[in-house]
């Protein structure tokens, strides 16, 4: 997710919004 990358780290949506 986005607010929570540390929990998935491999989510797309963490690595596209996040960064």
């Amino acid at each position: 997710g986005v607010l929570v990358r540390k929990v998935e780290p491999t989510s797309p949506a963490s690595s596209v919004l996040k960064e």
